[in-house]
């Protein structure tokens, strides 16, 4: 029957998942939370698992697989084909039937902001990525080319800037600095070499590396030197990525931000603002507010017409 029909939006994280099942007959949505769906982060039995409470949740509702229109999936990692196959080939397999459509997350964060689907979003997590795209579709992004090479302006750069710093520190090729103190705390350790041992441990992932980011506003609250630094050039970075967006697509004046760090680090995103303000152009700039799991909804109304 129609009024059972249902359909499906997911924001998968590395260490959760939002969903926003919608039943458009009824006009109800409803949002809940399941365990990591990140296939770059996680291995396919975790992810494996996420699904399995999916179902279960799903159940609990009383929906039935063979009732479901659509499902859209905003992930890292689904522009690799053998990421889509594996998602897709899932998904199959509990009994759905339904069209699959999987997007990148910052499209889904951008579709969950502006109802219009075009415009600028930035991301600082873990990662980081800026994200654009105009009124005719076409699309452009800088950044969120992975933690080795790239993401500068995350929580894993900032992290990996404040490891620096406690080590130089310890050596006295730096300053000394009240990071050394905040980090053995929160690590557990009294000494470098513990230190050491515990950031190259194997298995040692780079969220976990990244969790040591929010340490960094302690520290500048305190005026710690290095501290205020990292901040200052994490903003520097991320503005940017905003700056080689625009470059390509100078008529959009929406800015989204989004992420832990631009969310919960003033400083950051003070100063990124600051910065943004000083250009000839306006932005129009928020903060994300709405689960990217609703923008997955969206997209998947507009990839369906």
């Amino acid at each position: 029957m129609e009024q059972n029909k249902y359909q499906i939006g997911m924001d998968g994280g590395g260490t959760g998942t939002q969903v926003c099942v919608r039943c458009p007959y009824c006009g109800k949505e409803e949002l809940f939370a399941l365990g990591p769906l990140n296939i770059n982060g996680q291995t396919e039995e975790k992810v494996k698992q996420t699904l399995q409470q999916l179902q279960t949740e799903l159940q609990k509702r009383n929906f039935s697989e063979k009732d479901c229109t659509g499902i859209a999936i905003g992930a890292a990692g689904v522009s690799n084909p053998d990421t889509k196959k594996f998602l897709i080939s899932q998904i199959e397999e509990m009994g759905f039937s339904c069209p699959v459509f999987l997007y990148g997350d910052h499209e889904t964060a951008l579709a969950a902001e502006l109802e219009a689907c075009h415009g600028v979003i930035l991301i600082s997590g873990t990662g980081s990525i800026c994200y654009g795209i105009d009124r005719k579709g076409n699309q452009v992004r800088a950044g969120g080319w992975g933690h080795l090479i790239d993401d500068q302006g995350s929580g894993y750069a900032i992290a990996a800037d404040m490891l620096l710093a406690v080590v130089r520190a310890w050596d006295g090729r730096g300053e000394q600095t009240v990071l050394t103190n905040l980090v053995f705390e929160q690590l557990g350790v009294s000494n470098l070499t513990e230190l050491i041992h515990k950031i190259y441990a194997p298995g040692r992932s780079k969220k976990e590396i990244a969790s040591l980011a929010p340490l960094i506003g302690k520290a500048g609250d305190l005026g710690d030197a290095a501290a205020l630094h990292i901040q200052e050039r994490a903003a520097e970075e991320l503005y940017q990525l905003v700056r080689a967006v625009h470059k390509k697509m100078p008529a959009e004046r929406e800015l989204v931000l989004a992420g832990s760090v631009l969310k919960r680090n003033q400083k950051i995103q003070i100063s990124l603002i600051e910065k943004l303000k000083k250009e000839q152009f306006q932005w129009n700039i928020r903060t994300a507010q709405h689960s990217a799991a609703m923008g997955a909804l969206r997209l998947l109304d507009r990839t369906g017409k």
